[in-house]
């Protein structure tokens, strides 16, 4: 009679059966001109949101945080995923220049009832209209420059603290390496240095 409890037991053996791992794909390099482009959809809107904040009679960091946040992801999207220096730099610049331009644009926004039938007759005609803004911010800086200094400075102030810890993520990513692409073969060995000649025979 044979032993059978051998059957039983668990082999402790390797298997060979086990799936290797396969190793990330790696991301195509960076399109600035791509990421730039989608990028800057972040400034009309952000001026919108800006704006919409301004009107409740708010100045709120969060404006800063969604421009920054939005930028961030709209040319991450666009570049390929990649975020170079350059593009830190980029994503720094559409932020600052929407935070002052949604500024400009809401201070504006205050003189639109009084606007003359000139600049245009409905809001948006108004709004969109460059000479009506130019006209609006300096009456707002030659008779109430103190409110435009201070809502100036606020709007600076809440911005950065709302968009710092997005670019300070976006600065990070920049200096990180970019990891190597396994498709492509490795650089060449250097050289061995050559071996010392042999010593002259006594």
């Amino acid at each position: 009679m044979s032993d059978t409890s051998d059957q039983n037991v668990p082999s402790t053996e390797p298997s060979n059966s086990a799936v290797p791992e396969v190793p990330a794909a790696p991301l195509p390099p960076e399109n600035i001109l791509r990421g730039t482009l989608l990028a800057l959809i972040v400034l009309p809107v952000g001026m919108l949101v800006y704006l919409g904040i301004w009107q409740l009679g708010f100045i709120s960091a969060i404006a800063g945080f969604l421009v920054a946040f939005g930028a961030f992801f709209l040319y991450r999207l666009g570049s390929g995923g990649r975020i170079s220096i350059p593009g830190a730099l980029i994503i720094t610049g559409i932020t600052v220049v929407t935070l002052v331009l949604a500024f400009l644009w809401a201070t504006a926004s205050q003189y639109v009832e009084n606007a003359p039938a000139s600049f245009g007759s409905s809001w948006w005609e108004i709004m969109l209209n460059p000479g009506f803004i130019g006209a609006a911010v300096s009456n707002e800086i030659q008779y109430y420059f103190g409110d435009f200094a201070w809502n100036g400075g606020l709007t600076l102030l809440f911005g950065l603290l709302g968009c710092f810890a997005v670019l300070r993520n976006v600065f990070f990513q920049a200096r990180q390496p970019a990891a190597a692409d396994p498709t492509q073969p490795a650089p060449p060995a250097p050289p061995a240095p050559p071996a010392p000649p042999a010593p002259p025979a006594a």
